[in-house]
């Protein structure tokens, strides 16, 4: 059976995923704020960056407030970057509010307030009088945008507060080679989405460093440690998002967890693993991110250890804080952290 879907955001992971949906005969609205790019992909209805071609059941609109007309029976994805997320979630309150769920595949924090991005939606959505219970999903684990139109195998989550709704969202997306698993946990697959990008440059200036892969994977364990750590803090403030210390270690060794933090740690395409690995190299830091431009491990790192109450980031979260932001020994702080 078919479903109706609108994804706002036509970055390279949300044009895969619309693609792949499209792809099992679904019809699918995507948004964007860039009007010539949505120009450009309704007349070509091609992505260069993805080398595919889009069939009749995905068409593309230019994301406007006011100009979306309401519809019941629809999947709303948010698949803009972290720093967009708020954005669209405010700009669009009005519009999300006439719904009782959203799903987003946007990873991370956001980085001014500090909030993970289901405090985001229910701060917008109370002012419209919704309460707590709306349904939210992520989906997140490991993966590549051009792997998934390349229908090369993967395995991610689907993460939500409403176990219904995330089993719904992997029926929605499994297909062929891409499975989802659908899990409760919604704040550890935020979490780990977060601590992940932060091990990744760990672990980039340990490449730099010459260590070993052995050492690599103490620090994603050390890495996997800090996401219990954070999110049993962050669920004992959260009501309604809680789950058993069972399904919170059950996220440690899923896809979006472990799976993402393998991928992300080892992968010279992490851009934070470039980005560390620069810096152990020796390279200032704000030399490193002129010329990576964004990179999430040096922004999540900040916000993470600046709400240290709030959030009980430990040695990945301050040893990374000393490196980027401290202008601390990267080797003596590494190997610190190793040998700890």
């Amino acid at each position: 059976m078919s479903s109706n879907i609108r994804l706002f955001g036509a970055g390279k992971w949300g044009l895969a995923v619309a693609y792949h949906l499209s792809n099992q005969k679904n019809k699918v609205q995507v948004f964007d704020i860039e009007k010539d790019r949505v120009d450009a992909l309704n007349k070509l209805k091609y992505c260069k960056d993805l080398d595919v071609k889009f069939n009749e059941y995905i068409e593309f609109r230019y994301l406007d407030p006011g100009t979306i007309p309401p519809d019941n029976d629809i999947y709303n994805i948010i698949a803009v970057s972290s720093a967009g997320f708020s954005s669209v979630i405010n700009e669009f309150k009005d519009y999300f509010s006439a719904y009782k769920s959203l799903i987003w595949l946007t990873k991370g924090i956001d980085n001014n307030s500090g909030l993970l991005f289901h405090e985001v939606v229910n701060n917008a959505l109370s002012t419209k009088g919704i309460s707590n219970d709306f349904d939210m999903c992520m989906i997140s684990g490991p993966s590549f945008a051009i792997d998934l139109v390349k229908n090369k195998k993967i395995t991610i989550n689907s993460a939500s507060n409403n176990i219904l709704l995330a089993e719904k969202v992997s029926s929605l997306l499994t297909a062929q080679n891409f499975k989802v698993e659908p899990i409760k946990d919604i704040i550890g697959v935020q979490v780990a989405s977060i601590v992940k990008n932060i091990a990744a440059a760990i672990a980039g200036v340990l490449v730099a460093l010459n260590y070993d892969e052995h050492s690599i994977m103490s620090i994603i364990e050390k890495a996997k440690a800090e996401v219990l750590q954070i999110s049993s803090a962050i669920q004992l403030k959260s009501k309604g998002y809680s789950v058993s210390q069972a399904e919170m270690l059950a996220t440690l060794d899923s896809p979006a967890c472990h799976g993402d933090m393998i991928l992300t740690c080892l992968n010279d395409e992490s851009r934070n693993r470039q980005f560390g690995r620069r810096i152990g190299d020796g390279e200032a830091v704000g030399s490193a991110l002129k010329d990576l431009g964004t990179v999430e491990s040096y922004l999540c790192t900040k916000t993470l250890y600046e709400n240290k109450e709030r959030f009980k980031c430990g040695e990945i979260t301050d040893s990374a804080y000393d490196i980027m932001y401290k202008k601390g020994n990267p080797k003596s702080i590494v190997n610190k952290l190793v040998s700890s």
